[in-house]
């Protein structure tokens, strides 16, 4: 006999056509997808999904020096899109509830120790994290984070202490995060032939 526990994060699906539209998540409800007139040419469903990760698997594998946002997934994934879409994402809040390193919100400003990850990978492949923060433009507004791309992926913030160990950092974390957590309990029942079989 076999068992499984199956789950899945929330998707936000809507059509989204030539004129554009907005997606907003109604898990993480700061976190946005703008499709600007013209990013596609037909429509298609597009979905966003926002998993949030929870502080204490941060906390148990490094401790106070890393900080997460939720994980942002646009769909389909490796899409090329016409125009760039506008992502917004929540900054990274530790369990201090703030920001690792704080910053003074003005342009060219931006904290050092905060790291934009993406992935590409589709379908049931590991998701691959690669820092695309030097490559992407991040703009501050209040306690969220706005950006740009033209290609569909998995996108996530983190604020570390070590940037140069941000990619690999997220891949432990990850991994924690879309293990299903789940408690089990067995039962076996017999029938005994003898008053002592099972003694």
């Amino acid at each position: 006999m076999y068992f499984a526990v199956v789950t899945r994060v929330r998707q936000e699906v809507h059509c989204v056509g030539p004129e554009g539209g907005v997606i907003l998540s109604s898990v993480v409800s700061r976190v946005q997808a703008i499709f600007p007139d013209g990013s596609l040419t037909k429509t298609i469903k597009v979905s966003v999904q926002a998993q949030p990760v929870p502080q204490e698997i941060v906390t148990r594998l490094h401790g106070n020096r890393v900080a997460v946002s939720p994980i942002v997934t646009v769909e389909p994934r490796r899409r090329k899109f016409h125009k760039p879409i506008t992502l917004c994402i929540p900054l990274p809040q530790s369990s201090n509830k703030g920001m690792l390193t704080q910053y003074s919100g003005q342009p060219g400003q931006e904290p050092p120790t905060l790291r934009l990850l993406c992935s590409i990978t589709g379908g049931s492949a590991p998701a691959q994290w690669e820092d695309i923060t030097g490559t992407t433009q991040l703009t501050f507004t209040g306690e969220d984070v706005t950006f740009t791309t033209t290609v569909s992926a998995r996108f996530w913030l983190m604020d570390c202490q070590t940037p140069r160990d941000a990619a690999r950092m997220a891949q432990e974390v990850y991994n924690e995060a879309i293990a299903v957590p789940y408690m089990a309990k067995f039962l076996v029942f017999a029938r005994r032939t003898f008053l002592t079989e099972t003694q």
